[in-house]
Protein backbone atom coordinates (compact mmCIF):
# COMPACT_ATOMS: atom_id res chain seq x y z
CA UNK A 1 0.00 0.00 0.00
CA UNK A 2 1.77 3.32 -0.98
CA UNK A 3 0.40 6.52 0.70
CA UNK A 4 1.51 9.84 -1.78
CA UNK A 5 1.06 13.47 -0.58
CA UNK A 6 -0.38 16.27 -2.32
CA UNK A 7 -2.17 20.14 -0.97
CA UNK A 8 -1.04 22.10 1.36
CA UNK A 9 2.51 21.22 3.02
CA UNK A 10 2.51 19.38 6.46
CA UNK A 11 3.83 22.13 8.69
CA UNK A 12 1.36 24.77 7.07
CA UNK A 13 -1.97 22.36 7.23
CA UNK A 14 -5.01 22.93 9.21
CA UNK A 15 -5.80 19.47 8.32
CA UNK A 16 -5.15 16.17 6.79
CA UNK A 17 -7.15 14.42 3.82
CA UNK A 18 -7.31 11.77 2.36
CA UNK A 19 -8.35 10.39 -1.00
CA UNK A 20 -9.07 6.62 -1.14
CA UNK A 21 -10.19 4.25 -3.75
CA UNK A 22 -9.59 2.54 -7.18
CA UNK A 23 -8.15 4.86 -10.31
CA UNK A 24 -11.59 6.91 -10.01
CA UNK A 25 -10.61 8.20 -7.02
CA UNK A 26 -7.34 8.91 -7.94
CA UNK A 27 -7.74 10.90 -11.15
CA UNK A 28 -9.23 13.26 -9.00
CA UNK A 29 -6.49 13.77 -7.24
CA UNK A 30 -5.17 17.15 -9.15
CA UNK A 31 -8.61 18.61 -8.75
CA UNK A 32 -8.78 18.04 -5.16
CA UNK A 33 -5.21 19.28 -4.91
CA UNK A 34 -6.13 22.75 -6.02
CA UNK A 35 -9.10 22.67 -3.76
CA UNK A 36 -6.39 21.52 -0.92
CA UNK A 37 -4.53 24.03 -1.10
CA UNK A 38 -7.10 26.83 -1.13
CA UNK A 39 -8.18 25.61 1.72
CA UNK A 40 -5.05 24.94 3.46
CA UNK A 41 -5.51 21.51 3.66
CA UNK A 42 -2.71 18.34 3.20
CA UNK A 43 -3.64 15.69 1.18
CA UNK A 44 -3.07 11.88 1.21
CA UNK A 45 -4.14 9.72 -1.94
CA UNK A 46 -4.06 5.89 -0.89
CA UNK A 47 -5.33 4.45 -4.34
CA UNK A 48 -5.19 0.58 -6.24
CA UNK A 49 -6.64 0.16 -9.77
CA UNK A 50 -9.69 -1.60 -10.07
CA UNK A 51 -9.80 -2.03 -6.38
CA UNK A 52 -12.53 0.44 -4.03
CA UNK A 53 -12.96 0.79 -0.67
CA UNK A 54 -15.79 -1.55 -0.63
CA UNK A 55 -16.51 -4.69 1.46
CA UNK A 56 -17.84 -6.23 -1.44
CA UNK A 57 -16.19 -8.88 -3.18
CA UNK A 58 -14.52 -7.52 -6.70
CA UNK A 59 -15.25 -9.15 -9.68
CA UNK A 60 -11.33 -10.14 -10.68
CA UNK A 61 -10.74 -12.97 -13.17
CA UNK A 62 -7.02 -12.75 -12.44
CA UNK A 63 -6.16 -14.65 -9.04
CA UNK A 64 -3.53 -12.37 -8.52
CA UNK A 65 -5.68 -8.79 -8.65
CA UNK A 66 -8.58 -10.71 -6.80
CA UNK A 67 -5.51 -11.21 -3.50
CA UNK A 68 -3.70 -7.81 -4.36
CA UNK A 69 -7.02 -5.93 -4.11
CA UNK A 70 -8.14 -7.83 -0.87
CA UNK A 71 -5.13 -7.52 0.42
CA UNK A 72 -5.25 -3.63 -0.07
CA UNK A 73 -8.38 -3.02 1.42
CA UNK A 74 -7.44 -5.20 4.68
CA UNK A 75 -4.11 -2.67 4.90
CA UNK A 76 -6.06 0.73 4.08
CA UNK A 77 -8.64 -0.03 7.44
CA UNK A 78 -5.21 -0.72 9.27
CA UNK A 79 -3.77 2.30 7.99
CA UNK A 80 -7.33 4.24 9.46
CA UNK A 81 -7.16 2.81 12.76
CA UNK A 82 -3.22 3.96 13.38
CA UNK A 83 -3.87 7.30 12.10
CA UNK A 84 -6.56 8.79 13.80
CA UNK A 85 -5.60 12.27 13.07
CA UNK A 86 -7.72 11.64 9.94
CA UNK A 87 -11.26 13.40 10.18
CA UNK A 88 -12.08 13.77 6.28
CA UNK A 89 -11.80 11.03 4.05
CA UNK A 90 -13.29 11.40 0.07
CA UNK A 91 -13.80 8.46 -2.08
CA UNK A 92 -14.63 8.01 -5.64
CA UNK A 93 -14.49 4.95 -8.24
CA UNK A 94 -15.52 3.63 -11.36
CA UNK A 95 -19.10 3.16 -12.17
CA UNK A 96 -20.11 -0.12 -14.74
CA UNK A 97 -17.37 -2.27 -15.27
CA UNK A 98 -16.28 -5.84 -13.89
CA UNK A 99 -18.46 -4.54 -10.97
CA UNK A 100 -18.74 -7.23 -8.08
CA UNK A 101 -19.71 -10.71 -7.27
CA UNK A 102 -23.44 -10.64 -5.80
CA UNK A 103 -25.10 -12.95 -3.14
CA UNK A 104 -27.60 -14.92 -4.23
CA UNK A 105 -30.65 -13.00 -5.66
CA UNK A 106 -29.36 -9.72 -5.40
CA UNK A 107 -28.00 -7.02 -8.16
CA UNK A 108 -24.50 -6.41 -8.67
CA UNK A 109 -25.53 -2.95 -8.21
CA UNK A 110 -27.34 -3.39 -4.57
CA UNK A 111 -24.44 -5.45 -3.62
CA UNK A 112 -22.02 -2.46 -5.29
CA UNK A 113 -23.93 -0.40 -2.95
CA UNK A 114 -24.01 -2.39 -0.01
CA UNK A 115 -20.51 -2.98 0.17
CA UNK A 116 -19.60 0.94 0.15
CA UNK A 117 -21.74 1.51 3.23
CA UNK A 118 -20.17 -1.36 5.12
CA UNK A 119 -16.72 -0.26 4.19
CA UNK A 120 -17.51 3.30 5.56
CA UNK A 121 -19.09 2.00 8.85
CA UNK A 122 -15.96 -0.24 9.22
CA UNK A 123 -13.74 3.24 9.35
CA UNK A 124 -12.77 3.82 12.79
CA UNK A 125 -15.28 6.65 14.25
CA UNK A 126 -12.19 9.19 14.31
CA UNK A 127 -13.30 9.68 10.59
CA UNK A 128 -16.01 12.35 11.07
CA UNK A 129 -16.68 12.65 7.55
CA UNK A 130 -16.85 10.89 4.30
CA UNK A 131 -17.92 12.95 0.66
CA UNK A 132 -18.23 11.25 -2.13
CA UNK A 133 -17.28 12.31 -5.40
CA UNK A 134 -19.58 10.95 -8.72
CA UNK A 135 -18.22 9.07 -11.24
CA UNK A 136 -17.40 10.64 -14.49
CA UNK A 137 -19.09 10.35 -17.67
CA UNK A 138 -17.48 7.52 -20.61
CA UNK A 139 -16.08 7.96 -24.17
CA UNK A 140 -16.46 5.39 -26.73
CA UNK A 141 -13.31 3.79 -27.73
CA UNK A 142 -13.22 5.99 -31.29
CA UNK A 143 -13.74 9.10 -29.02
CA UNK A 144 -9.81 9.75 -29.11
CA UNK A 145 -9.79 9.30 -32.83
CA UNK A 146 -12.92 11.41 -33.46
CA UNK A 147 -11.03 14.10 -31.52
CA UNK A 148 -8.19 13.84 -33.88
CA UNK A 149 -10.24 13.78 -37.46
CA UNK A 150 -12.02 17.18 -36.05
CA UNK A 151 -8.74 18.77 -34.88
CA UNK A 152 -7.14 17.52 -38.72
CA UNK A 153 -10.55 19.26 -40.34
CA UNK A 154 -10.54 22.31 -38.20
CA UNK A 155 -13.73 21.50 -36.55
CA UNK A 156 -14.72 21.90 -32.54
CA UNK A 157 -13.90 18.66 -31.54
CA UNK A 158 -15.93 18.55 -28.26
CA UNK A 159 -19.25 19.25 -30.24
CA UNK A 160 -18.10 16.98 -33.32
CA UNK A 161 -17.44 14.16 -30.91
CA UNK A 162 -19.75 14.53 -28.00
CA UNK A 163 -21.75 11.75 -26.88
CA UNK A 164 -25.77 11.17 -25.44
CA UNK A 165 -25.15 11.95 -21.60
CA UNK A 166 -27.80 8.77 -21.21
CA UNK A 167 -25.33 6.29 -22.69
CA UNK A 168 -22.00 7.51 -20.99
CA UNK A 169 -22.92 8.42 -17.63
CA UNK A 170 -23.59 5.37 -15.41
CA UNK A 171 -26.06 5.12 -12.36
CA UNK A 172 -23.49 5.52 -9.25
CA UNK A 173 -23.44 2.85 -6.73
CA UNK A 174 -21.85 4.78 -4.35
CA UNK A 175 -23.99 8.30 -4.63
CA UNK A 176 -27.18 5.63 -3.76
CA UNK A 177 -25.20 4.44 -0.82
CA UNK A 178 -24.14 8.29 0.47
CA UNK A 179 -27.91 8.95 0.02
CA UNK A 180 -28.79 6.05 2.56
CA UNK A 181 -26.08 7.06 5.41
CA UNK A 182 -26.40 9.54 7.65
CA UNK A 183 -26.20 13.24 6.36
CA UNK A 184 -23.86 14.40 9.30
CA UNK A 185 -21.38 11.55 7.86
CA UNK A 186 -21.31 10.96 4.32
CA UNK A 187 -22.21 13.29 1.84
CA UNK A 188 -21.54 13.97 -2.29
CA UNK A 189 -20.28 16.11 -4.78
CA UNK A 190 -21.59 16.05 -7.93
CA UNK A 191 -19.70 17.61 -10.71
CA UNK A 192 -21.17 16.24 -13.87
CA UNK A 193 -22.63 19.75 -15.12
CA UNK A 194 -18.90 20.25 -15.99
CA UNK A 195 -18.61 17.10 -18.19
CA UNK A 196 -22.34 17.46 -20.06
CA UNK A 197 -25.14 19.25 -20.36
CA UNK A 198 -28.53 18.40 -20.69
CA UNK A 199 -28.16 15.96 -23.44
CA UNK A 200 -24.80 15.52 -24.72
CA UNK A 201 -20.95 14.86 -22.64
CA UNK A 202 -18.35 16.29 -24.07
CA UNK A 203 -14.75 15.09 -24.82
CA UNK A 204 -13.01 18.10 -25.46
CA UNK A 205 -13.78 21.56 -23.43
CA UNK A 206 -12.63 24.57 -22.75
CA UNK A 207 -9.12 23.41 -25.28
CA UNK A 208 -8.59 20.25 -22.40
CA UNK A 209 -9.09 16.84 -23.64
CA UNK A 210 -11.23 15.59 -20.71
CA UNK A 211 -10.09 11.98 -20.71
CA UNK A 212 -6.98 10.20 -21.41
CA UNK A 213 -8.61 6.89 -22.65
CA UNK A 214 -12.28 6.05 -22.16
CA UNK A 215 -13.27 6.45 -18.70
CA UNK A 216 -10.44 8.14 -16.94
CA UNK A 217 -9.73 12.39 -16.66
CA UNK A 218 -6.41 13.74 -17.83
CA UNK A 219 -4.59 15.28 -15.28
CA UNK A 220 -4.87 18.70 -17.07
CA UNK A 221 -8.87 18.42 -16.90
CA UNK A 222 -8.96 17.32 -13.62
CA UNK A 223 -6.85 20.12 -12.65
CA UNK A 224 -8.94 22.69 -14.28
CA UNK A 225 -12.34 21.42 -11.95
CA UNK A 226 -10.19 22.54 -8.59
CA UNK A 227 -11.54 25.76 -8.33
CA UNK A 228 -15.25 24.70 -8.99
CA UNK A 229 -14.62 21.32 -6.62
CA UNK A 230 -13.31 24.36 -3.88
CA UNK A 231 -16.85 26.14 -4.12
CA UNK A 232 -18.39 22.97 -3.37
CA UNK A 233 -16.79 22.45 -0.57
CA UNK A 234 -16.57 25.36 0.67
CA UNK A 235 -20.65 25.43 0.24
CA UNK A 236 -20.69 21.69 1.77
CA UNK A 237 -18.52 22.82 4.78
CA UNK A 238 -20.76 25.65 5.29
CA UNK A 239 -23.60 23.61 5.59
CA UNK A 240 -22.11 20.50 7.16
CA UNK A 241 -20.55 22.43 10.60
CA UNK A 242 -23.39 24.84 11.30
Amino acid sequence: MSVCSFGAAPGDASETIVLVGDSHAGHWRAALDVAARARGWGGLSITHSSCPLSKAVRDLEEAERFRSCAAWKRAVFAWFERHPEIKTVFVGGLTGGSGVIPPKGESRFAASVRGYRRAWRALPSTVQRIVVIRDTPKMRITTAACVERALARGRRAGASCAMPRRTVLDRDPMVVAASRMPAGFVRTVDLTRFFCDRGPCYPVIGGALVLRDQNHMTEVFSSTLGPYLQRKLDALWASWLT
